[in-house]
């Protein structure tokens, strides 16, 4: 593989597992209960490759483990340059302990310095979106008029009459979004 080839992005998530228990025949042991288990998957930036890294049950990610694995990733030749992750409780905590924020998105690698840019995940972005639309709806600001958008709500102006109708404009998007305005 080139160099930037080995351009690595590590994706991390937190899955729920049942509460089961299994029986490893191989190894003759009891495996669980569990309830979460934590997986990494390094990938190409630039070139199609994914690779499962690490897993673990029952562990959330600290910056002890991701450290180790962007170590164990440098010393066979793969240059770490940013992660992603959804932004759950366990890994706001991480980007706490990393120093990660809105102002800073980035951390330092742990052997070369360079930065490790942080990468929200951006289905579960759109899924939060859809949620805290589907919960509390949007209110835009147009010029000195809010505009509030909702689901099943009704679209109106703050500063127009309560007859006055909605501008042609918002009922396309409220349409096209299949919104019922009235």
């Amino acid at each position: 593989m080139d160099t930037k080839d080995k351009l690595t992005v590590l994706s991390f998530d937190e899955m729920y597992l049942c509460h089961q228990i299994d029986f490893d025949k191989t190894k003759e042991q009891v495996i669980g209960p569990h309830k979460t288990v934590q997986v990494v998957m390094a990938r190409g930036l630039v070139s199609s490759w994914k690779q499962p890294v690490f897993y673990n049950y029952d562990t959330p990610m600290t910056p002890e483990i991701l450290n180790d694995i962007i170590c164990n990733l440098h010393d066979i030749g793969f240059n770490v340059i940013s992660i992603v992750n959804d932004m759950g409780p366990t890994n706001q905590r991480l980007w706490k302990n990393l120093n990660v924020s809105h102002n800073t998105p980035n951390f330092n690698h742990p052997i070369t310095g360079n930065r490790i840019h942080v990468f929200a995940d951006v289905p579960h972005l759109l899924k939060l979106c859809r949620n805290n639309f589907i919960d509390n709806g949007f209110i835009l600001q147009h010029s000195t008029n809010k505009i509030f958008i909702g689901l099943n709500t009704k679209l109106y102006r703050s500063n127009a009459p309560k007859s006055k109708a909605c501008s042609t404009t918002f009922f396309k998007i409220c349409s096209y979004c299949n919104f019922i305005c009235w």
